[in-house]
């Protein structure tokens, strides 16, 4: 059979298919009888404009769109009315065979939106306050789809209704930033490698940083020239605009897909429900006429929640060669919401701690609501709020807080402060004469103690010595910064292996970009250079760059780290000559640190 009148005989049964065949009975001329012809008919019945898109669609389908189960959209597709389910074709014996069509599938943009008015269609037939929202979506999706490389704008939508399905509270109006970033990429701005962030000109990368002042601000520790934990998980990160005119920092942590830091994250531990806005409106009318209101808004919320030390080693990446970790809540975090409730639940809270009027004793804490006990060798205080504005019943609400072994742990302060407390009845909060503490005084407190810990930084630059002594410090039970908190001093370690002289001053520069200059800088370098070059050449290429690091920072005290003695040295094979090249250069810049003010290290022990 020749190819042309295969296909004519194809489209020939089908039409007969798809036709009513009938025929008139001589027996009787006024009545008309379908003739069986021994093929199904399947006639398809024109339907009105006032019928629902969904008609065609299962019923059990229906129902998981009602539900905000997930549901692929091709499906919707080929329950379309539009759409014949099977199809004629011929074998290869040359046998006709009926073969049901396979499943329509989502390419571009125009397609999805066909499906997703079914979906819609279907969704808000229940949900009919949700139809502004589900629109706001679609027109978000449809301009990822014009922003995005290939059908990443296809991969946005699937994880989100993925997300909405584990989390129905989520609304279709938002915008997951997370999600958009990871796949609406726009191609002149971002692309993403895991653990990575690179954007066109790779200068402005560290602009944008020192934007969100992330490292200023003590949020991610770094930069670390090797992995600061041997199992430190490294994800994507991104840099999204944020109003009027800075940047926001994204951490990926739901990359991979099922092997990502969110995927073990209890979804229980990441709903959140916020105050509804008819509740505000209910309030405000309960308060009555002639009161006043204010609103505030928390700048880079997330971003004050400290993390656990413990969980460091879960928010890593790596940027520049170097290696970061995040220090705060990042943007990214699945249960990141439902901590900052908590949060912001407990600081509403605060506001019962201490009285405002002498006939509102009642409602503040006393000694008496707070309680100290022990669960396992771990110390556990217990507070009891009497009244709270979120307790409409009167109830009281009681904190538990657990001792960590953090150096800000609120249980040892507690005890600290219970010990020095004047032994009288009474608010928890007094003065040693035992007045009770006013509002304004105790919101006077946050703001003086945070003036009082700001931290100094001490940067350490240098060669492998430094790099080594970074790993023992980490490990020691004093930490990083050598137990040196304690004074408000920070350390911060920058060491690379087989560092020479002339990466010095560079180096120093980079690190301005990211943080401010710090109280004291530490160098230990210059002994992978002696031999390179002549003595001399040596000395007032030192002179001039530690003049000009002095001039950079006028208000740095600069010390000088000795070198050590070598055995082997990388430029020369007369060990003794070698050590005493070494101790004249130390000699001499010992000397000059000190006319600028500042000190010197030596290692006597070492030898």
């Amino acid at each position: 059979m020749t190819p042309e009148l295969r296909n004519e005989v194809i489209q020939t049964v089908n039409a007969l298919i798809h036709s009513p065949a009938t025929v008139t009975s001589p027996d009787s001329i006024n009545e008309s009888q379908q003739l069986n012809t021994g093929i199904t008919p399947n006639i398809l019945p024109v339907y009105s404009v006032n019928d629902n898109l969904g008609l065609n669609v299962s019923q059990q389908t229906q129902d998981k769109i009602i539900n905000g189960e997930y549901v692929d959209l091709s499906i919707l597709l080929t329950n379309s009315s539009t759409e014949q389910s099977s199809s004629l074709t011929l074998d290869t014996n040359g046998q006709l065979v009926i073969q049901a069509k396979p499943s329509k599938k989502i390419t571009d943009i125009n397609t999805w939106i066909d499906a997703f008015l079914i979906y819609t269609s279907i969704y808000v037939g229940v949900h009919l306050e949700d139809t502004q929202n589900i629109l706001k979506y679609m027109y978000s999706v449809k301009l990822g789809a014009s922003r995005s490389i290939g059908l990443g704008w296809k991969d946005y939508d699937q994880q989100f209704r993925l997300k909405k399905a584990r989390n129905p509270a989520l609304s279709w109006a938002t915008v997951d930033q997370e999600l958009w970033l990871l796949y609406i990429i726009q191609g002149s701005q971002l692309h993403l490698v895991l653990g990575l962030i690179w954007l066109t000109h790779k200068g402005s990368v560290t602009s944008s940083i020192t934007k969100v002042h992330e490292l200023e601000s003590d949020r991610i520790a770094g930069p670390f020239s090797c992995r600061p934990f041997k199992n430190l998980r490294l994800s994507p990160i991104g840099l999204v605009p944020k109003k009027p005119s800075g940047w926001r920092l994204i951490h990926h942590l739901s990359y991979p897909f099922g092997k990502s830091v969110n995927s073990f994250i209890d979804p229980q531990n990441c709903s959140v429900q916020y105050t509804s806005f008819d509740k505000v409106l209910n309030t405000i009318s309960e308060i009555g006429p002639k009161s006043l209101m204010g609103r505030m808004d928390v700048s880079s919320a997330f971003r004050l929640i400290p993390l656990h030390p413990d969980d460091s080693d879960l928010f890593g990446f790596k940027f520049d060669d170097n290696y970061f970790f995040q220090k705060a809540l990042p943007m990214g975090l699945a249960a990141a919401c439902n901590l900052f409730e908590k949060f912001a639940t407990f600081v509403e809270w605060i506001g019962e701690i201490v009285r405002n009027k002498k006939w509102q004793a009642h409602q503040v804490i006393a000694i008496e609501n707070v309680t100290l006990s022990k669960k396992d060798y771990i110390e556990i205080a217990k507070i009891v709020i009497p009244f709270s504005k979120t307790d409409q019943y009167g109830h009281g609400t009681v904190i538990e807080i657990t001792e960590t072994k953090l150096k800000d742990c609120p249980i040892y302060w507690l005890k600290n402060y219970l010990m020095q407390r004047p032994k009288v009845k009474g608010p928890l909060f007094c003065h040693f004469g035992g007045c009770p503490v006013t509002r304004f005084q105790f919101s006077s407190v946050p703001n003086e103690s945070s003036i009082q810990q700001e931290l100094n930084s001490i940067w350490v630059v240098g060669s492998s010595i430094v790099k080594h002594a970074f790993i023992e410090a980490k490990r020691s039970f004093d930490g990083c910064s050598l137990g040196l908190h304690r004074k408000s001093y920070r350390v911060w370690w920058q060491g690379k292996g087989g560092m020479k002289w002339g990466e010095l001053v560079p180096r120093i520069k980079f690190l301005l970009q990211i943080d401010s200059p710090p109280k004291i800088l530490v160098i230990h370098c210059g002994g992978n250079s002696i031999g390179a070059i002549s003595l001399f050449d040596l000395r007032e290429t030192l002179r001039s760059d530690i003049m000009k690091l002095h001039e950079m920072l006028p208000q740095t005290k600069i010390v000088w780290s000795q070198f050590l003695p070598r055995f082997k040295w990388r430029y020369g094979k007369n060990q003794q000559a070698m050590n005493i090249a070494a101790t004249r250069i130390n000699n001499f810049a010992a000397w000059l640190c000190m006319q600028l003010g500042g000190c010197y290290i030596k290692y006597p022990e070492i030898s």
